[in-house]
């Protein structure tokens, strides 16, 4: 038999994650983990509003790259501030990195990008 080198769970998974300022990119499988193991963090999906309807990530709240660029605070959630852990994506990854650097320019501390919901397969949530 082949060996399974899958992680189980979350603890496994998130062992060697350490919690650090500036922009990260993450593996979605940790993205995931870190979801359902701190609800503190906050979850950005940068698409369009039209792109956020058709399927997100439960949980995310729709702030379009555009917006960002105009006025970066729009990303800093109600009861949240510039200290709290932020994950992003978008579609394929380049609009959420972009993202991401243009909040650490803001003052936003700790930053992780997981790339594009294409490749997400952890589930989506339709609509508003």
């Amino acid at each position: 038999m082949f060996p399974s080198f899958s992680v189980s769970n979350n603890d496994d998974l998130l062992q060697g994650f350490k919690l650090s300022p500036g922009v990260h990119t993450i593996a979605q499988n940790v993205a995931n983990a870190l979801l359902e193991t701190y609800p503190e963090y906050a979850l950005l999906d940068v698409r369009t509003p039209e792109e956020f309807v058709l399927g997100h990530i439960a949980g995310a709240v729709n702030v379009p790259l555009e917006v960002i660029k105009r006025k970066p605070q729009a990303a800093l959630l109600p009861g949240r501030d510039l200290n709290t852990p932020i994950l992003l994506y978008c579609r394929s990854g380049r609009r959420s990195l972009e993202a991401a650097h243009v909040l650490a320019q803001a003052g936003f501390i700790y930053l992780y990008d997981f790339g594009g919901v294409v490749t997400w397969q952890y589930g989506l949530s339709a609509g508003c």
